[in-house]
């Protein structure tokens, strides 16, 4: 049986000006999330004008099946956006992954999300924002809709410090 979300575009500029929760688990709620969003890497290189977030991510299914991921681009990554919060814990900016794309079809279409871990590189450039030298921390957002359910996805947040472009 596939299970079914959908990349829904305009909810990646609809998403709360702040970044989820994370939520502390007790023992009894180790249960494994049905889809989990893990920022595993993330660099930042600015020339004072616009500002490359290269982040490495994996999207875990912890179903039995395939999900069917419904978009109106190319990826099964579609669904995240950055946060870019200050040193200070103010939010400076967030940006979908899509941001920069052009749409692959109007129709939308369906992509898999393997079971198991699904890797990718992606990168978020993000114009008038970052100095070299500054502290931040990112974090990776999104929602899927899983068997009709939406599912809020967040990971950990990482502090980096911002390097210059070369």
């Amino acid at each position: 049986m596939n299970r079914v979300f959908t990349c829904l575009a305009v909810s990646f500029f609809a998403l709360p000006q702040f970044a989820l929760p994370q939520f502390a688990r007790s023992a009894e709620d180790e249960e494994k999330p049905e889809v989990s969003l893990v920022l595993n890497s993330v660099v930042a290189l600015s020339d004072n004008t616009e500002t490359l977030f290269k982040c490495n991510a994996t999207l875990i299914n912890n179903t039995d099946s395939d999900i069917i991921v419904t978009s109106n681009f190319s990826s099964v990554f579609d669904i995240v956006t950055i946060v870019v919060i200050t040193a200070d814990g103010k939010q400076s900016k967030q940006q979908s992954y899509i941001y920069h794309q052009s749409p692959f079809t109007s129709d939308g279409r369906d992509l898999k999300l393997k079971r198991g871990e699904t890797k990718a590189d992606l990168v978020f450039p993000i114009e008038e924002f970052g100095r070299n030298g500054e502290t931040v921390k990112v974090q990776l957002v999104g929602v899927a809709i899983v068997s009709g359910d939406e599912v809020a996805l967040s990971s950990k947040t990482k502090k980096i410090v911002i390097k210059k472009k070369m």
